[in-house]
């Protein structure tokens, strides 16, 4: 796992049968460790940190499964291959999140642009497609990520609350 996370930072291409060799194991506790590590917010306290973990989890979940259905929807991929590993190590790298919130929220925002650089590589070459093509299909990714986090929102609304957490304030408008 850890040789195909640097083959993915040094941009190199990889293909789709490197990720079969990841196991389930493997793939969901770096998936937990990576969600762990971004939903930190300063300040915070730690049932809001586990909250929005989790609620981060499922939203992030819910773009790599949109992602899987696309791609294969397009033929872009057939099927075979573990496209959720290839997506989680992709994004490997967002483990740094929190030391690098903690030195400056520019560098955490770079770490972000980097992650996503690495991910659209890992893509293209995996699946021996164009950039315009993964970029469309994070474009509908996102949107579809924005839902998710809404109905997520007003759920989480209703949960803290009943589990004791303060979420922090909300703008005013």
């Amino acid at each position: 796992m850890f040789k195909i996370i640097l083959d993915q930072i040094a941009f190199k291409k990889i293909g789709m049968s490197e990720y079969d060799k990841l196991s389930f194991i493997q793939v969901w506790v770096l998936f937990a460790l990576i969600s762990i590590a971004t939903s930190y917010i300063a300040g915070g306290s730690l049932g809001l940190w586990a909250l929005n973990a989790v609620f981060g989890a499922l939203t992030v979940y819910a773009i790599y499964m949109f992602l899987a259905f696309w791609f294969k929807k397009r033929d872009l991929w057939n099927g075979n291959g573990n496209i959720l590993g290839l997506m989680i190590t992709s994004s490997a790298i967002d483990i740094l999140y929190i030391p690098a919130f903690l030195i400056h929220p520019a560098l955490a925002g770079l770490l972000f642009v980097f992650s996503f650089a690495i991910a659209v590589n890992a893509l293209k070459g995996a699946l021996n497609i164009s950039i315009s093509q993964v970029l469309i299909a994070f474009l509908m990714a996102s949107i579809v990520g924005v839902i998710v986090s809404i109905a997520l929102g007003f759920l989480m609304e209703n949960i803290a609350p009943a589990l004791d957490i303060e979420l922090p304030p909300v703008a005013e408008m």
